[in-house]
């Protein structure tokens, strides 16, 4: 009995000490598309996951009440910006929101009610990892997992998941998709606010 226990003290210490990437292995995973890549981001993406740094920080008790959420990038015609049009089911109501982001180097950023900015993770195909972060008031760092599709392979939501680790995101997600249903594109219950 004694061998069986120090076995499985064993083994599971084994599991823990495997479990931490290495600051290599994280280095990787921090890689950010660069200004050439940004094009990628354009189209219409599904909310999988939504990570923050502690609940503390993050006080937009909103998400926590949110069905789904979709966003969709479309460049506007001289490439230095980009529209983003998001949509939130919360409670059989869609929400709906237009930004206007102007290109800085590699990230998004934005003047509207408090300065914010954006930048995108390389990560699964089909998958769209954005790291948004506000300077105004206390300021929020918060990271979405997007996909193209409905469902992420399971593999890659683990890497997802590895990425928000070494990013120092608390786990599990505050968010995550069960595919409910989408905010169509119009909606008679919609509430409209543009920035």
């Amino acid at each position: 009995m004694c061998f069986l226990s120090k076995a499985l003290a064993l083994a599971l210490l084994l599991t823990l000490t495997t479990a931490a990437l290495t600051p290599e292995e994280c280095a990787n995973l921090k890689k950010t598309l660069s200004a050439d890549e940004l094009h990628t981001i354009s189209g219409k993406w599904i909310l999988h996951e939504f990570y923050v740094l502690s609940e503390v920080e993050y006080t937009g008790q909103p998400m926590k009440e949110t069905n789904s959420s979709w966003i969709e990038f479309n460049p506007a015609d001289n490439n230095q910006t980009f529209i983003a049009k998001q949509r939130f089911m919360v409670n059989e109501m869609c929400i709906r929101y237009s930004i206007h982001l102007t290109v800085v180097g590699n990230t998004l950023q934005s003047a509207a009610s408090s300065p914010s900015s954006a930048s995108f993770l390389k990560t699964c195909d089909d998958c769209l990892l954005a790291h948004f972060s506000n300077s105004g008031g206390i300021g929020t760092n918060l990271l979405l997992l997007y996909a193209k599709t409905e469902k992420v392979p399971q593999k890659d939501q683990e890497e997802v998941r590895e990425q928000a680790k070494c990013l120092g995101f608390q786990q599990p997600p505050l968010f995550t998709y069960t595919q409910a249903e989408l905010c169509p594109e119009q909606s008679e219950t919609t509430k409209e606010t543009e920035e």
